[in-house]
């Protein structure tokens, strides 16, 4: 069984992917507990809450493949007078 909250392996295999969760966590002051704004890894918000938890899956994000700029080769032309 498979828990709820994690992707499937392969998906985890790929560098540079991101798992981002949504979280709550319970303010020292108050004691009250908020809805964070943002997603994040997990690591990331035990770093900035001491007691949080995740209230949803994670939210896969995947690294964009490598785009070639054509700003840079028409500057480039445009310099050398092409």
């Amino acid at each position: 069984m498979r828990c709820v909250d994690m992707p499937p392996r392969d998906d985890l295999a790929k560098p540079g992917t991101l798992l981002l969760y949504p979280s709550r966590a319970r303010d020292p002051l108050t004691e009250k507990w908020y809805r964070a704004r943002d997603k994040a890894e997990r690591h990331a918000i035990a770093a900035r809450h001491a007691e949080w938890e995740t209230t949803g899956p994670a939210e896969i994000r995947r690294p964009m493949p490598a785009q070639r700029s054509t700003l840079v080769v028409v500057v480039h032309a445009a310099a050398l007078g092409l």
